[in-house]
C-alpha cells in the first residue's frame, strides 16, 4: 500500500528515484490524465545523471502536442524497486497511470485528506 496526502487540491505521494548510486526523495503529483510513468524537471534528472533514452510526442491535455526527452531510472514502488521511463517536463514532478497500472487509487478530496494506492494483487 502506498499512502500520500492532498494539498492544496494536488494528491501527493512520495517516492524515491535512483540512478545508479544517487537517490533522491521526492513529492509528486498523482495525475490521473497523465498516461505515463513519471515526469521530473531538467534540474533534477540532471542531479540524478539519468540515462537519455530517446525523445517523444505527447500530447497535454490542452490539445498541445510538446516533444518530450526520455530517460530511464528506477523508482522505489510500493516497497519494489521498478526500471521506469521518465518523461522531462517543467513543474512539479508527476506520477502517471503507467506506474499505477493493477493498482485501486481513493482520495479524500480535501485539503489534508488521505490518499491510498492499494494493489489489485497478483
Amino acid at each position: 500500500m502506498i499512502l500520500g496526502q492532498v494539498f492544496e487540491r494536488q494528491a501527493r505521494i512520495e517516492v524515491r528515484i535512483t540512478s545508479g548510486r544517487r537517490q533522491r526523495t521526492i513529492k509528486a503529483t498523482v495525475d490521473t490524465g497523465y498516461n505515463g510513468w513519471l515526469t521530473l524537471p531538467s534540474p533534477l534528472i540532471r542531479s540524478l545523471a539519468l540515462p537519455w533514452k530517446t525523445a517523444t510526442t505527447g500530447t497535454l491535455a490542452d490539445g498541445t502536442t510538446v516533444k518530450f526527452e526520455v530517460y530511464e531510472g528506477s523508482l522505489v514502488w510500493d516497497g519494489k524497486p521498478r526500471r521506469i521511463q521518465i518523461h522531462e517536463a517543467d513543474g512539479t514532478p508527476a506520477i502517471g497511470m503507467a506506474v499505477m497500472d493493477g493498482y485501486e487509487l481513493n482520495v479524500q478530496i480535501r485539503d489534508r485528506g488521505k490518499l491510498m494506492l492499494v494493489s489489485m494483487g497478483s
